[in-house]
């Protein structure tokens, strides 16, 4: 106990140490660059990559919305496909900037779907389900391309492509493992002292399509963008990404700031002009996230003044709702 309340007094500082360091590791692969190249570089992508990027943005979104009408579809809730859409797009259009799913991404949808009759268990379901649906397309994404594109990816990371094409058949066998207990366990597991139902082979096989479709055009809106010198293969490129946005995930940085583009240009300056690698990059992050968020914060305040009066029926009706939403 006393080391779980240490690391959770530590985690705010070891976010700001691991920001730091990316921004340290950044600022020596860019030291010998003049700066205004960087604008310069911006400049130079073409106008139909910056519309096929934008185009590619507007169906990721909506790829991002089948995390929540999975989810809602699995909770057995009978409520049409638009509503479960609309909360994914408002909830992910904030949480793909700001980080933090479940507390972000949980205080969003508790102020959406009450409107709709959900309960705070509902909505903490949700949540949970859309981060192990996420999960699950990592591994897939990361477990193909590593079979398929060892090398490239191994001259990239500077590891044997042969190591790299065993963690892809390991990843796969592991997603494998859970699609087959999916398909044959019915009664619910016990974990600890909580308990709860597995989805069935075709809700599992719909959560991975669903997350490997997400993840596969988040890297093309980027991909489009990235220089053509030293530019990876495509699907060798989807494991790229899923790789940096596991570890960014990882160093808890809100968003992966200045973590996720340290490692893009890590990898990809080696064949390419890193300063062109990062203006890619910042055109990708204000495309994909900033745009979104911008437009997000709008259209949830607009719902959240024209639902007021059902969300404060549910508030009087569960008065720790606004508790349970960072602890779903």
């Amino acid at each position: 106990m006393r080391l779980k309340q240490l690391l959770k007094k530590l985690t705010p500082f070891i976010t700001i140490a691991l920001f730091l360091v990316a921004c340290y590791v950044l600022w020596r692969q860019l030291r010998n660059h003049d700066p205004s190249q960087l604008w310069s570089n911006i400049l130079d992508i073409k106008a139909w990559e910056l519309i096929t990027a934008i185009g590619l943005t507007m169906l990721g979104y909506i790829a991002l919305s089948g995390y929540d009408i999975v989810a809602v579809k699995f909770r057995d809730r009978n409520v049409p496909t638009w509503k479960p859409m609309l909360a994914g797009l408002l909830g992910y259009s904030f949480t793909n900037t700001t980080g933090h799913a479940v507390i972000v991404g949980g205080f969003i949808r508790l102020r959406i779907y009450p409107a709709w009759g959900f309960k705070a268990s509902d909505v903490g379901f949700i949540v949970v389900f859309g981060m192990m649906t996420y999960w699950l397309g990592l591994i897939t994404m990361s477990g193909l391309a590593f079979v398929l594109e060892p090398h490239e990816l191994g001259r990239l990371i500077r590891i044997d492509g042969m190591w790299i094409r065993m963690i892809g058949i390991g990843l796969l066998l592991l997603l494998a493992v859970y699609l087959l207990i999916c398909g044959l366990r019915k009664q619910p597991v016990k974990l600890w002292k909580w308990e709860f139902r597995l989805p069935n082979l075709a809700t599992s096989i719909m959560q991975t399509c669903v997350s490997c479709l997400d993840l596969a055009i988040a890297a093309s809106v980027l991909w489009v963008l990235l220089p053509d010198d030293g530019k990876l293969p495509l699907l060798g490129f989807f494991g790229l990404f899923a790789v940096v946005q596991f570890i960014a995930l990882m160093s808890l940085v809100p968003g992966g700031l200045g973590v996720f583009a340290t490692l893009m240009v890590l990898a990809l300056g080696q064949g390419s002009n890193p300063t062109h690698v990062l203006g890619s990059i910042l055109v990708f992050r204000a495309i994909y996230y900033l745009a979104p968020f911008v437009l997000g914060v709008v259209a949830f305040g607009c719902f959240t003044l024209s639902s007021r009066k059902a969300i404060a029926r549910f508030y009087e009706d569960e008065p720790g709702a606004t508790t349970r939403s960072g602890s779903p």
